[in-house]
C-alpha cells in the first residue's frame, strides 16, 4: 500500500443514525410542513366536490415542492460543510452507501412519510458530495458497510451492530467499517 497525501475524516453513520441526523435538521417548520401535507392529502381524498378537491391537490403539490426545496437547502448546506472540512484537512470524502435493497425496504415499508423523504435527502446529499468533491479535486469513495473490501464477502451481523467477515478474523462495529476501510485505502 503506497502512502497517500490524503487523510480520512470519518463520519460513521448507520441508516438509523442517518435518519436521526436528518431528523434533527428536519425539525421546526419542515416537520410542520410534512404534517400539513399529510393533512391536506387526507382531506383531498375525502373531498367529493371536484373544484375543492383540485384546490386541495394544488395546495398539496405546492407544499411538496416547498418541502423538496427545503430538503435541497439543507443538503447543500451539509455538503458544503463536509467538503470545506475535507479541503481544510486534505481529507478524502467517504460515504457509507446504503444498499439498494435496504433503501427500497425502508422506502416502501410501513414507516411514516417523513422518514421516506429523509431517505430522498440522503440520495441528494450523496450526489451533491460527489459533485463537490469532483469539482474541488478531492478523492471521493463510496463504501458499503455490509461488504468486506478485502474479500468481497458479505459481513455477518452479530449482536449490538457488531459485524464479522466469514473469510478472515475481521470484527468491528458496523458504523466504523467505512471509516476503517477508507483509512486503510488512504
Amino acid at each position: 500500500m503506497s502512502a497517500s497525501p490524503w487523510r480520512c475524516l470519518g463520519f460513521p453513520v448507520s441508516p438509523t443514525r442517518r435518519q436521526s441526523t436528518l431528523t434533527f435538521l428536519w425539525r421546526g417548520s419542515r416537520g410542520r410542513l410534512h404534517e400539513e401535507i399529510s393533512r391536506l392529502e387526507e382531506r383531498a381524498a375525502r373531498e367529493t366536490g371536484p373544484v375543492r378537491r383540485r384546490r386541495l391537490e394544488e395546495r398539496t403539490r405546492h407544499l411538496k415542492s416547498k418541502r423538496f426545496r427545503k430538503i435541497g437547502g439543507v443538503v447543500t448546506q451539509i455538503a458544503g460543510e463536509i467538503v470545506k472540512l475535507a479541503m481544510e484537512y486534505k481529507a478524502a470524502v467517504v460515504v457509507d452507501k446504503i444498499e439498494d435493497e435496504s433503501y427500497w425496504e425502508l422506502r416502501e415499508g410501513d414507516g411514516d412519510g417523513e422518514k421516506k423523504h429523509l431517505l430522498d435527502g440522503l440520495g441528494q446529499l450523496r450526489k451533491r458530495l460527489q459533485e463537490l468533491a469532483q469539482w474541488y479535486g478531492l478523492p471521493y469513495l463510496e463504501l458499503y458497510s455490509t461488504v468486506c473490501l478485502r474479500y468481497g464477502a458479505k459481513l455477518q451481523e452479530l449482536k449490538n451492530r457488531k459485524t464479522t467477515c466469514p473469510s478472515y478474523s475481521f470484527n468491528d462495529h458496523k458504523d466504523n467499517i467505512p471509516s476503517i476501510w477508507a483509512k486503510r485505502r488512504y
